[in-house]
């Protein structure tokens, strides 16, 4: 699958979400402004990502690397519908602790047998 980037202007981080004993998911959504038009983008990180999130406050510039994830759903009885999730492995930007710039989190393997469906 490939790998993708994008950089913006963090305008949320919400909760970190406990799933399971051992898989926990954080939405956040950069603001992209492209030529005339801005968009809002939602990705989610799972598992360490989440705690990375942290380092960034809201407005900050950062940079997130990410993979498109999708996944066929049907409830007994009803119409097929797809999901598809922006799973970012890698954030980076200037952290609010730092003023060094472009710091890195770490590389995570991305490992799909993780994910709750």
């Amino acid at each position: 699958m490939n790998n993708f980037e994008l950089t913006g202007e963090l305008i949320s981080r919400m909760d970190t979400k406990q799933i399971s004993e051992k898989f926990r998911v954080r939405e956040f959504v950069l603001k992209i402004v492209d030529g005339d038009y801005t968009e809002e983008i939602k990705f989610q990180g799972v598992n360490d990502v989440c705690d990375y999130l942290d380092q960034y406050e809201q407005g900050m510039t950062v940079t997130a690397s990410f993979s498109i994830k999708g996944r066929r759903y049907q409830k007994p009885g009803k119409d097929v519908t797809w999901f598809n999730n922006l799973n970012c492995w890698k954030i980076a930007g200037n952290t609010k602790s730092s003023s060094a710039p472009h710091q890195e989190t770490p590389l995570l393997p991305v490992d799909s047998d993780d994910l709750p469906f």
